[in-house]
């Protein structure tokens, strides 16, 4: 079973090579294609769709989303 359903509002993150980066967003897809869950996430403020997230950078789900 996957751990994050479509259409939570999760926090995510990736390693760019010197530091983490975070984000929020909506779960749109997901698909076990691999040994891991991977999503298709949808910033919810800058509506950026970052495809293929693994299930290892996705950390939580947010119950609402944060003010910057």
């Amino acid at each position: 079973m996957k751990p994050y359903m479509i259409g939570q509002i999760v926090e995510f993150g990736y390693n760019n090579g010197s530091t983490t980066i975070n984000h929020q967003g909506k779960i749109v897809t997901a698909d076990n294609m691999t040994s891991l869950y991977e999503y298709d996430i949808m910033d919810e403020k800058s509506k950026i769709l970052y495809k293929h997230i693994p299930e290892n950078c996705v950390y939580d789900v947010v119950d609402k989303i944060k003010a910057e």
